[in-house]
């Protein structure tokens, strides 16, 4: 049978490429050599291509981790910034008011929206306790 046939019988890509090998191999060994380098160049190719890809797709996870971190430290930042002049005013206004100061654990415990609540509360009482 000749490649063709083969093909028309089993149209699969792997016996095409099969019956295409034997029909080399009947020919002469500068035929043969030929088909093996042009094999050969292919499959270069195509690991080339798979390397570029996976070393692409490597370079696109670092980066995306970096600003992942960069957007993270901002937000933290930010949110650290924040709390800490609320926890600030809220001592300043306890201070005015000579209550005593909460302690880093009660701090902790509150949400920003707690700590704006009761920051608040304590210049409802200042301005009570100021008339």
């Amino acid at each position: 049978m000749t490649s063709q046939q083969i093909a028309q019988l089993l149209p699969d890509q792997e016996f095409s490429e099969a019956a295409k090998v034997l029909e080399m191999i009947a020919r002469t060994p500068d035929q043969l050599l030929e088909y093996d380098t042009s094999l050969k160049a292919q499959r270069d190719a195509e690991a080339r291509i798979s390397y570029a890809q996976q070393a692409g797709i490597e370079i696109g996870e670092a980066r995306g981790e970096a600003r992942g971190e960069a957007r993270g430290e901002a937000r933290g930042e930010a949110r650290g910034l924040e709390q800490g002049l609320l926890r600030g005013q809220i001592i300043l206004l306890q201070q005015l008011l000579q209550q005593s100061v909460w302690t880093d654990d009660q701090f902790a415990s509150c949400d920003s929206q707690r700590l704006g609540q009761t920051i608040a509360d304590l210049r409802q009482c200042l301005k009570i306790g100021s008339r």
